[in-house]
């Protein structure tokens, strides 16, 4: 885990700011946030000025301008977001989806929409797990339009229960320790995790480039307004930082600049690579470049809320969609499609033998489809293509393996079109021009080698709070200023664990227990534990309630549950006021009794996962030019470049989305900027001059184009 997201706890990256408490969306909406690569840019205000009619156009489009069909792969949420704006532009478009978005089952529902994936447990309270993002920080302004949009603007949120922020316990080699900030009975993080996390923050918020600190630069990022000269203060600041940290990890820093000047001993970079500062270990970050982890600093994780009782990201997808299919579907305005199941396996072009005449387009097949006739690749083309999905996912679809892996068999995939035949290329297949040699195939290098991050969580659905009158835990779990335990942070293989209740923490609802949370080379580790086989431990058998049930060998308690049952032996002794007084067996056993099967135990592993096999892009070190292209890959509208032929002008139709196109490292808020890119990207290129001045300023170009030397994309010129 990285020290992100408990900053709140800590003061965030100055260390001098004071906790919020509960919010609405209206005001988490409210305010300035921009990322330091596009710094010129408010994306939240960007938003903000598209229209129920119209969207971001001030003028509407008309005759052929209007005809244009895109098609969007992936119902994440950045292709719901550029659907949306689309289809308010008036264009007709056709989203293909791997995922069935909807599976309902008696114990279940579970929303499947790209990574906003949410599993709820039908209890007495509709019970959330969150499968991909769970917290979204105050900072995240795009995240709370688009969630103010779904839920209204007066939903009340309250904080998340980071470590810190709730109850906390703290476990190293085998010992306790409490915190929660500001209470009266552990208001301060202990001594030994104190040192590490000032250390390490006076070390960061020591870096100064451009003659401009990173805390001066922090407080720039926050304006709603910059000036010239605002504006290349943080531009030298951050080219300073990308020539001197680009090619460095995060812990190769950590030893230069902090462990070594600090006289850190092995048991300090213990805490560190274990605990990091009293909010996740750090060692399996080691790897993520320095640069990335400084973007995180400056973005300043400072208060992260969650979601409703009952409503997850997946459900806040689900109800987007929704409204779309109400306006814009079969029953509406006719002019949106959704296909679930379609499986996009080749993203490219349809080219005539000449090349005077290309068209976007994709070969897909219907996985409802039966027999070998179901197997069948169907070609689909269109005015513009968004592939709104990982990185991870492209690397299969534009056939980058191989230049020859399309076709397999010899023959390419043809379509009748205007009388003429149309052959299908893949995106990457050479093409021997300049353009091909300066902007595509180096975009082909950079989607090769971007950083996909792992992730990991195991949740066990509490039937009732662990620490209420009735459960057989209430009387040993431990409380700091009588509030019980909420999130545990150990050097084991759980890592992070959070209880979060669907009702107030002094009733006895359910509670998601998210057992263990991991990333990187901890999610590896989480991984191998669901292969254990199960086992009964010797010396309790004559006490029932001390042993495994012999019920728990059967089919009705899959490899997850014993995932989630591992990760409870591991967490609930830590929580308790003397170790072990309950055992895991016990607790188990006084709320199964003699069940054949439980529901209750869920899990993912997103590297398993089909479609994305990762979590979410987190740059390695080095990766600064090829995050830097896939963000501004939109801004190849703007590229005369690509009128040398029919065939190249193509490529400036085809958009990539998803997080793995943004300059933000996470779940949701990148994804609804690469969208917002991307959207803007189609309409500019059927027509820039209709557009309103707020999307058009994304078009001014890249402010980091001078230092990226990857692919030429439009530098960034500033507008009076």
């Amino acid at each position: 885990m990285s020290w992100f997201p408990s900053l709140g706890a800590l003061g965030g990256s100055s260390g001098a700011h004071i906790q919020a408490g509960p919010q609405t969306i209206r005001q988490l909406r409210t305010g300035t946030s921009r990322l330091i690569d596009a710094y010129p840019y408010d994306y939240a205000e960007i938003l903000r000025a598209s229209s129920p009619e119209g969207g971001w156009l001030a003028q509407p489009l008309v005759g052929a301008e209007k005809d244009a069909r895109v098609i969007i792969i992936g119902a994440g949420m950045s292709g719901l977001l550029t659907a949306r704006e689309l289809l308010r532009a008036g264009l007709n478009v056709t989203l293909y989806e791997r995922n069935q978005l909807e599976d309902i089952d008696a114990d279940w529902h579970r929303y499947n929409y790209g990574r906003a994936r949410s599993f709820v447990r039908k209890l007495q309270s509709d019970t959330v797990c969150e499968l991909g993002a769970m917290r979204f920080p105050a900072k995240a302004k795009v995240t709370w339009e688009m969630f103010g949009d779904v839920l209204g603007e007066d939903t009340l949120l309250d904080l998340f229960p980071n470590p810190g922020i709730v109850p906390t316990i703290l476990c190293k080699d085998g010992i306790t320790y409490p915190w929660m900030s500001g209470s009266a009975q552990a208001p301060d993080l202990p001594a030994q995790f104190m040192t590490v996390s000032v250390d390490t923050r006076d070390a960061i918020n020591a870096i100064e480039g451009g003659g401009t600190t990173i805390l001066e630069v922090l407080a720039l990022l926050e304006q709603p307004q910059l000036s010239s000269e605002e504006e290349k203060r943080i531009q030298d600041f951050w080219v300073s930082m990308i020539q001197r940290f680009d090619k460095l990890s995060l812990g190769d820093w950590i030893h230069e600049y902090v462990a070594e000047p600090k006289g850190w001993t092995p048991e300090q970079m213990s805490i560190f690579v274990n605990l990091g500062f009293g909010t996740g270990g750090m060692g399996s970050m080691f790897p993520m470049g320095f640069l990335e982890m400084l973007r995180i600093w400056l973005w300043d994780y400072l208060d992260e809320y969650a979601l409703p009782p009952g409503v997850g990201v997946g459900t806040i997808a689900h109800r987007l969609l929704g409204k779309l299919m109400d306006e814009f579907g079969a029953n509406g305005k006719n002019t949106f499609t959704l296909h679930e199941r379609h499986e996009v396996q080749e993203l490219g072009l349809f080219l005539t033998p000449d090349e005077l005449s290309a068209k976007p387009g994709i070969l897909v097949r219907d996985l409802k489809g039966q027999g070998i006739e179901g197997a069948t690749l169907t070609p689909v083309h269109a005015d513009y293509v968004v592939a709104a999905v990982p990185h991870t996912a492209m690397l299969t679809m534009m056939s980058l393996a191989s230049e020859l892996s399309y076709p397999r068999n010899g023959t390419r995939v043809e379509v009748p079109l205007d009388g003429k035949r149309y052959g299908f290329y893949s995106y990457f297949e050479k093409s021997w021009s300049t353009t091909y040699d300066s902007r595509i195939a180096p975009l082909k290098n950079a989607i090769a080698r971007l950083n996909m991050m792992n992730a990991s969580k195991s949740f066990y659905v509490m039937p009732q709070a662990p620490w209420a009158a009735g459960s057989v835990l209430a009387d040993s779990w431990r409380r700091i200023d009588n509030s019980p335990i909420q999130c545990v942070l150990s050097e084991g293989w759980t890592r992070a664990s959070y209880f979060i209740p669907t009702t107030s923490e002094s009733q006895k609802g359910p509670v998601a227990a998210l057992l263990s949370y991991t990333w990187s080379l901890d999610s590896n580790k989480a991984r191998s534990v669901l292969d254990v086989a199960p086992s009964r431990e010797n010396g309790t058998t004559a006490i029932p309630m001390f042993t495994e049930n012999p019920n728990w060998f059967g089919p009705g308690y899959p490899k997850e549950w014993w995932r989630s049952y591992r990760a409870s032996a591991a967490v609930l002794p830590y929580i308790q006021t003397v170790p072990h007084r309950v055992r895991t067996t016990e607790y188990f056993n006084s709320i199964l009794g003699s069940n054949q099967s439980d529901s209750n135990a869920i899990g993912i592993d997103w590297q398993d996962q089909a479609g994305a096999t990762g979590a979410f892009k987190l740059d390695a070190a080095g990766d600064f030019a090829t995050s830097n292209a896939l963000c501004n890959l939109y801004l190849f509208t703007q590229d005369p470049g690509f009128n040398v032929s029919e065939r190249d002008r193509t490529y400036q139709k085809i958009f990539l989305s998803s997080d793995s196109a943004s300059n933000y490292p996470g779940w949701c808020e990148g994804a609804f900027m690469s969208g917002m890119n991307a959207a803007i990207g189609v309409l500019a290129n059927i027509n820039q001059s209709k557009l309103k001045p707020e999307p058009a300023q994304l078009l001014q170009g890249n402010p980091l184009a001078a230092v990226n030397r990857l692919i030429p994309l439009k530098p960034y010129i500033r507008q009076v």
